[in-house]
């Protein structure tokens, strides 16, 4: 049985994301995204479980604000970095976020 949990389709893309928590505060690009989290390429490590404030800049200078938690930390074919899930945006928020993701995932992903 697999261990993935992921509901979203998964593409590229290297956007910026400003993070604060009780950890500190960091950005860091985005290795890949989802609608429901991201795989941040980072050698900070921020404990499993940890809640986070998140700020997304988009390509187009809109900022999306969530919140989210730290799923998992460490190393993965991809590299070392974070598993974040985005947990909670405004309406408004969360409409520009999936715009952006259905102008990025790829037709037979959607």
């Amino acid at each position: 049985m697999s261990s993935e949990r992921r509901t979203a389709s998964r593409f590229k893309v290297a956007v910026e994301v400003s993070l604060e928590s009780d950890a500190g505060k960091f950005a860091a690009l985005t290795g890949d995204m989802s609608r429901g989290g991201a795989f941040l390429p980072t050698f900070k490590e921020v404990p499993t479980g940890t809640s986070i404030d998140l700020v997304i800049s988009l390509p187009s200078g809109q900022e999306i604000k969530a919140t989210g938690a730290v799923r998992w930390c460490g190393k993965t074919p991809a590299g070392q970095g974070l598993g974040i899930s985005f947990d909670d945006m405004s309406p408004e928020h969360r409409l520009m976020f999936d715009k952006f993701c259905e102008n990025h995932e790829t037709p037979e992903k959607k």
